[in-house]
């Protein structure tokens, strides 16, 4: 192999990586929405005192994509709330 196909080479698994990591933080999303969504329904989780805690995690971040990164999770309990809202 050249020089220039190991670098394709490199590039390609390096896509390959980023994809499966890709897909690995959407099932773990997934999770963590479906496993909060029962908690609540179950009457095991307050769902505002976790989106305090994890409002208080972000303000603790510096770096501005972890705290999106936070966000992301705050508006999942934002959408859980109001479905759990909607279903009464």
């Amino acid at each position: 192999m050249n020089r220039d196909e190991a670098i394709a080479q490199a590039l390609e698994d390096l896509l390959a990586e980023v994809r499966r990591l890709q897909m690995v933080e959407q099932v773990q999303q997934g999770m963590w929405t479906v496993l909060v969504r029962h908690l609540v329904a179950d009457g095991h989780l307050d769902i505002q005192a976790l989106r305090q805690s994890i409002e208080y995690m972000s303000e603790t971040q510096a770096d501005e994509d972890w705290k999106s990164l936070h966000a992301g999770y705050a508006e999942m309990l934002d959408v859980l709330s109001s479905f759990s809202s909607a279903r009464g």
